[in-house]
């Protein structure tokens, strides 16, 4: 997943470079509506910072990325880390910190649309209301205008206001000069409103992360007494041995509740298992004397899915068997067998090697 930063900045400027084209072009005689500007430039920005902030704090469910993330245009690899990261406790953090680079990124992007339809366009900023008038819409624009009072040129005016009022069924508004001052006050509300906090609340996001990480690696390097309690074997003897065939029949446990194409692929590489018993935590762990004195002479394989950590549901099935065996950590999509990342093979033989008498099984070549 470490592309994914990137491709999600890159996706998210494309987006806020496209909209703001699109939106900036006016119509038929270049005119934006001011008022859609403040909603695009301002009230959503201010309203995704909001929050953003109380998600630091409430559990409001998922964020822009993780929203993202769960289209199905990833590698389906990137989302089979995220258990992973969940059992670590920083995939909150992570999730927070890609949605404010994703929001940032759409901002830098609705900037840089923005300047490209100044150079090459003539807009004309004026607004239209059936309800307000100058006089009403004045005081709201001076409050948001009060973080530039120095930048004297984007303050707007009653004048100016009087000026961009355009009417549908009146003539037009040939104020051009004037009406195309409202960029300043354009440009200066999208850096007050929305790059300027969009900034400061990435850099929080990526602080919070980096403690976040930090702590994990010190929960994941204790001492050697908190190292045999939580099972985390440092020494190489410790490991289960890995295999690459089963020698006589084989009884399948199908712990990952696996479909058929990898039942398949198990039975094309060590030929067709005597018994398929489907065993999950959700389904309970089954009668297994019953089916170690039916199968006394057959070898328990028990298939699982790579990138899943072990969890103590599994050690207790195990050791309920009373037998001893092999685990199957198999990595596969629709129609394909991965090769099994090191990570994965690792912990899985840290897993196995604190049980008596199982090994992990690898296929001799996958594919």
């Amino acid at each position: 997943m470490k592309q994914l930063p990137f491709l999600l900045a890159l996706g998210g400027f494309c987006i806020g470079l496209v909209i703001t084209l699109s939106f900036l072009s006016g119509d038929d005689e270049g005119r934006v509506n001011l008022l859609y500007l403040l909603l695009l430039f301002v009230f959503i920005p201010v309203a995704g910072f909001i929050l953003s902030l109380l998600s630091l704090v409430l559990p409001l469910g998922r964020g822009l990325a993780e929203s993202v993330i769960e289209i199905p245009i990833w590698p389906k690899q990137w989302r089979r880390e995220l258990p992973g990261m969940e059992m670590t406790g920083i995939r909150r953090a992570w999730f927070f910190y890609l949605s404010q680079l994703l929001a940032l990124s759409l901002g830098l992007g609705c900037l840089i649309g923005f300047f490209v339809i100044l150079l090459v366009n003539d807009v004309s900023f004026v607004w239209r209301s059936t309800v307000l008038a100058a006089s009403d819409l004045l005081p709201l624009l001076r409050f948001l205008a009060l973080p530039w009072t120095f930048w004297h040129e984007a303050q707007p005016s009653l004048t100016l206001l009087q000026l961009s009022q355009d009417f549908r069924l009146g003539e037009p508004n040939t104020n051009a000069l004037v009406l195309g001052q409202w960029w300043k006050y354009a440009l200066a509300a999208q850096l007050t409103y929305n790059l300027l906090p969009r900034g400061l609340m990435l850099i929080t996001s990526r602080v919070i992360y980096h403690s976040r990480q930090v702590a994990v690696i010190k929960i994941e390097e204790p001492g050697p007494e908190q190292r045999i309690a939580k099972n985390r074997i440092p020494e190489e003897g410790t490991l289960a041995p890995v295999v690459t065939g089963v020698s006589g029949p084989y009884v399948l446990i199908n712990w990952a509740a696996a479909s058929d194409f990898p039942i398949d692929y198990v039975s094309r590489k060590f030929g067709a298992p005597e018994f398929i018993e489907k065993v999950a935590p959700e389904t309970g762990r089954g009668d297994t004397q019953e089916l170690v004195s039916r199968y006394r002479n057959a070898t328990f394989v028990v298939l699982v899915k790579s990138w899943e950590p072990p969890m103590g549901e599994l050690r207790d099935y195990l050791e309920n068997l009373s037998t001893k065996g092999m685990i199957l950590p198999l990595d596969w999509d629709t129609d394909h067998v991965n090769e099994i990342r090191d990570l994965h093979l690792g912990e899985w033989r840290r897993f196995s090697g604190t049980l008596d008498n199982w090994a992990v099984l690898i296929p001799g070549d996958n594919g």
